[in-house]
């Protein structure tokens, strides 16, 4: 059980959230599924109607899981689009860099002319 608390943990640290969801989504419906096992052995209509728990936690797993998807894959995209940005960039901010480094070189060059 320990190693199970240190897995969780590390999970938190490395910021998994996606896997941790779906971590409790999953131990929800495990323990829900055998709560109603044994409501279901006393009362079986009663144990039935527990089992729209674990079925309710497994949907919103898949629609948290398929949420978490396309938002890693927008973010992606955004990222992508931004690197060609910087890209593109960065030749025309070294051509000026050197023009403007030329002048100054040819100012520091007239003034020990003129000297």
């Amino acid at each position: 059980m320990k190693t199970v608390f240190d897995y969780l943990m590390k999970l938190y640290r490395e910021r998994k959230q996606i896997t941790l969801l779906s971590w409790f989504y999953g131990t929800v419906a495990v323990v829900f599924v055998f709560f109603a096992g044994l409501c279901a052995l006393v009362n079986q209509s009663f144990g039935v109607a527990i089992l729209i728990v674990p079925l309710v936690a497994m949907v919103a797993l898949c629609a948290n899981v398929t949420v978490w998807a396309l938002v890693k894959l927008g973010i992606s995209h955004i990222e992508e689009l931004s690197q060609e940005e910087t890209k593109k960039e960065k030749p025309e901010t070294v051509k000026k860099s050197s023009k403007t480094s030329t002048k100054k070189s040819n100012a520091s060059k007239s003034e020990q002319a003129a000297k």
